[in-house]
């Protein structure tokens, strides 16, 4: 049984598994409500494994919608507002949450939020995205989050390191052309 959970349930009905991950008694009102309409239900409980599985995907939809709720407001901080200091806090959650979508399939929530295993650190979190999907593809990232950027986010380090206005992180611009129009660019 999963931590801080009790058992949950689910119904096979007509020979059809229906992970319900509910209560007994939930269980049993549904299998109730198909015998009574003359078929067959069998009420089961689901594994450690399944409850796991359940919970890690609903921790990747949780981490890629608020991604991508991260990355709009990152584009409309930039492209219409102009807050540059603010859009690339904006983006590097985007960008951290998205890695963290794909982590949490290997990761418990808990590790991913443990600020000693990942906690907002790029460099960490890029380190096992990259171990956990790894493909040549991606080194052309590593600039980015490289582990000499140090332990706190892209864009803390833009300001800390120099730049009040957060434009440069270590010499270069920290939002990509790729992301952030010419026209927004060309007022820097």
């Amino acid at each position: 049984m999963a931590k801080g959970i009790g058992p949950l349930f689910g119904v096979e009905i007509d020979g059809e598994r229906k992970n319900l991950f509910g209560s007994l008694a939930t269980a049993k009102e549904l299998q109730a409500a198909v015998v009574a309409q003359g078929g067959k239900a069998v009420i089961f409980e689901h594994s450690d494994a399944e409850i796991k599985a359940r919970d890690a995907e609903a921790a990747e939809d949780w981490f890629f919608d608020l991604a991508m709720q991260y990355y709009i407001a990152a584009r409309v901080s930039a492209v219409l507002v102009g807050l540059m200091p603010v859009c690339g806090n904006l983006y590097h959650h985007a960008v951290e949450l998205f890695l963290k979508a794909g982590l949490s399939r290997k990761y418990s929530m808990r590790d991913l939020a443990n600020r000693h295993k990942f906690g907002h650190c790029l460099p960490k979190i890029w380190a096992a995205f990259k171990a956990d999907f790894a493909s040549p593809a991606l080194r052309q990232f590593d600039d980015h989050y490289a582990p000499e950027m140090g332990r706190n986010s892209v864009s803390r380090q833009g300001l800390a390191g120099g730049g009040t206005d957060g434009r440069r992180v270590g010499g270069r611009h920290f939002l990509h052309r790729a992301v952030v129009p010419a026209k927004v660019r060309s007022k820097w």
